[in-house]
């Protein structure tokens, strides 16, 4: 985490025997919550919300003893440090607590109004975790997002919860604590995140929570680490995070659209608990006094708001529209493209339009986005320009003899064409086949599947297409016979009818009309390349009678001078 903390600040004093600029065993408190929002990525402990954003560690109090100092002025400087000085957009506040001050909300609002060149900070509080109304100050100001704890089954965080957790809180009479602490809930409240069980960054060695007198079992071999932090404090930061996180995808957004993003994109949570209804005052969603919006959706929050381009993902010379979604109102947007393609709308133009001057390959679309003296760069919109690129043909168990000539055995098992390559980023839909011969074919996906049951030549076209065109080849598949040489007997067979149902007619052609031939065997094989049924047959035309062969697809081989010839049938 530390390679994403920026130079912070100490508010405090250091007065009754606290350092200034120093932090003890139980001041652990903040890097627990700098963690779950920062916290990189290096297998170790945890990944924070927003790995890739930084934080400015500002310290509001401090401990002496048994006893939390804290003073007014500390904290209205570090709320005006952390906008107006250190230009922060977020400010994540795991603290509360004591009566209203004007000084405090004056400076509140100095941040949610004019802060981010004034376009708004946000200002994440905990709510409490006394299991009663919302704290002071989540509860001072309807712009202050205020964050409850949920559980891991999805209630809020009550004396009951599934966790078994306990919650400390303090009693007044008799002077004292017990164990019915809790999220705290009411009108004030806006969204839930997680506040039970959380892991995050530890102060290094035995200085915080996981030291050598940890507060749980079970924590992390790694001191630097714990796994037993909480409650509301544990939750505001990860609102926090994902309000980084809208921010990274869309920082042209103000404070206010922010709070509204996290609220009317928050998950409804346990609505066998809970009712969230339409409330006055309420205008982002249905609304729960317990669950406020429901719990934080990263997810959905940062899709609903980041600048993208759309558009086709396949661009011809006739043209397409490419518009960005959730540009501010008087930004300027500068498109730019890849080779292969030329902008044929203004600049500037939201939407805008753009032709393919290439064709076979990928190209790209990108713009800047230039508001308030700020400018980003959007992610390239990729797509393939123009029509399919020629295909070659790849053949398995034919043999070419010519530029578009195969030449394939008689009755030869796996033969099948294709057509290759496939490129990359080209949205091709599926091949086509078109078959004119008397070989039974069929096709399976993109292949083209060759029965060479008949001797003689068949004509075939394999092309494939996409929006812009199609492109494709034409070739010939001769079946030959293997006995070479030799005169061969060149039969064919029907089947009918086929569909068929109790029977079917196997009828031969010959070459030589006026001739009969001898006994020959038929075999039905099944779907599964079993041979289930067997029968002599001599003459021309016969009938079989197949009631025992069950419904399904079968391949019907006649047997005849060492040659067998295939063709289908489906059986109802």
């Amino acid at each position: 985490m530390a390679s994403n903390l920026l130079t912070g600040y100490d508010a405090t004093d250091g007065g009754l025997g606290g350092v200034n600029g120093d932090c003890y065993g139980n001041d652990s408190h903040g890097t627990a919550c700098a963690g779950i929002i920062v916290a990189i990525d290096n297998d170790e402990g945890i990944k924070g919300v927003a790995p890739n954003c930084r934080v400015v560690p500002i310290r509001v109090t401090y401990t002496s003893g048994l006893y939390e100092i804290w003073d007014e002025d500390w904290i209205v400087d570090a709320i005006n440090y952390a906008w107006d000085a250190a230009n922060s957009d977020i400010l994540s506040c795991s603290w509360g607590g004591g009566s209203s001050s004007s000084a405090i909300n004056s400076e509140i609002n100095d941040a949610l109004t004019y802060g981010r060149n004034n376009l708004g900070c946000v200002l994440v509080f905990a709510s409490g975790n006394f299991n009663t109304s919302v704290q002071y100050p989540a509860n001072s100001n309807y712009n202050i997002l205020a964050v409850g704890t949920i559980s891991p089954c999805g209630e809020r965080k009550n004396p009951y919860s599934c966790d078994g957790e306990d919650w400390i809180r303090p009693i007044l009479i008799p002077p004292g604590y017990d164990f019915l602490g809790g999220s705290n809930y009411g009108d004030q409240l806006d969204i839930m995140a997680p506040g039970v069980f959380i892991p995050t960054t530890d102060i290094q060695n035995t200085a915080g929570y996981n030291n050598t007198n940890p507060i749980h079992d079970n924590d992390f071999s790694n001191r630097s680490y714990t796994n037993w932090f909480n409650g509301t404090s544990a939750a505001t930061p990860h609102v926090a995070g994902v309000a980084a996180l809208i921010l990274s995808a869309n920082p042209f957004l103000t404070g206010q659209q922010v709070r509204n993003t996290i609220e009317s994109t928050a998950q409804k949570v346990r609505t066998d608990l809970y009712t969230y209804s339409t409330v006055s005052g309420r205008s982002n969603g249905t609304w729960n006094n317990q669950m406020g919006y429901g719990l934080v959706n990263a997810y959905s929050s940062t899709l609903a708001i980041r600048i993208q381009i759309s558009g086709p993902s396949m661009l011809c010379s006739s043209g397409g529209s490419y518009s960005i979604s959730n540009v501010p109102s008087g930004a300027s947007i500068t498109w730019s493209s890849s080779t292969g393609i030329a902008r044929t709308s203004a600049q500037g133009s939201n939407p805008c339009n753009f032709i393919a001057t290439n064709s076979g390959t990928t190209g790209w679309v990108s713009a800047t986005i230039t508001y308030n003296g700020n400018n980003i760069s959007l992610p390239q919109k990729t797509m393939w320009l123009g029509g399919v690129p020629s295909p070659e043909l790849y053949a398995n168990n034919a043999t070419l003899t010519g530029s578009d000539w195969y030449t394939v055995v008689l009755n030869t098992p796996d033969v099948y064409f294709c057509l290759v390559p496939d490129p990359a980023g080209s949205p091709i839909y599926p091949d086509t086949w078109e078959v004119e011969g008397d070989s039974y074919w069929y096709t399976n996906g993109s292949f083209l599947e060759f029965v060479p049951n008949v001797l003689g030549e068949n004509i075939v076209a394999g092309y494939r297409h996409n929006t812009c065109g199609f492109n494709g080849t034409y070739f010939t598949i001769e079946v030959v016979s293997s006995k070479s040489g030799e005169v061969v007997e060149d039969i064919y067979f029907k089947l009918s009818p086929n569909p068929a149902n109790e029977y079917v007619d196997i009828k031969l052609a010959l070459p030589d009309e006026e001739k009969m031939i001898d006994s020959y065997r038929v075999d039905f094989v099944d779907s599964y390349s079993r041979n289930v049924k067997q029968v002599v047959l001599s003459g021309l035309e016969n009938r079989v009678n197949i009631q025992d062969l069950h419904p399904g697809y079968y391949v019907v081989l006649l047997r005849y001078n060492g040659e067998v010839y295939s063709n289908k049938l489906i059986l109802e």
